[in-house]
């Protein structure tokens, strides 16, 4: 499965964006990491790819960068 968020940049950016998705009992299902590099002011949307999880059954997300 695959989820598109857009993330818009205030500042020059590059690392590694990495978002986890949990179910209604806080289990953690599958975690997707990208390596982006952007410019301040370009905000696009970045495709994380979950192959091991059915997005039906997620209940939540969370961003977070691993630079």
């Amino acid at each position: 499965s695959e989820l598109g968020i857009f993330i818009d940049y205030t500042k020059d950016f590059k690392g590694t964006v990495k978002v986890t998705n949990y179910d209604q009992t806080g289990k953690k299902i599958d975690m997707a990491e990208k390596t982006i590099t952007a410019k301040a002011g370009q905000g696009k949307v970045e495709v994380f790819n979950f192959p091991h999880a059915d997005l039906g059954i997620t209940t939540y997300y969370i961003v977070s960068t691993a630079n």
